[in-house]
């Protein structure tokens, strides 16, 4: 696993996996918010790219690590680790 180019706390709100029923592919949508400027972030997973967030409840602390990626055609940061505090 690569070293995430840059690393911040948020809380945990809630994280989604499952399968579309428009396209058949399986997704992964991860919640999170920034208690510092009280925002809420949603994280789409690539697929085959999924985090574990099993374990990790509903207001636990976690620190998120990201990494630049490309997607739509223009660069972003991806959600690349997940780790309760």
């Amino acid at each position: 696993m690569a070293i995430p180019a840059m690393v911040k706390q948020f809380v945990f709100k809630t994280g989604n996996t499952g399968t579309s029923k428009k396209s058949g592919k399986e997704y992964c949508m991860i919640e999170l918010h920034d208690p510092e400027t009280l925002e809420n972030s949603q994280f789409f997973q690539r697929e085959g790219k999924f985090i574990n967030f099993t374990g990790i409840g509903f207001k636990d602390k976690v620190e998120a690590g990201f990494e630049m990626g490309v997607f739509n055609g223009r660069p972003a940061l991806e959600l690349s680790t997940l780790r309760k505090i």
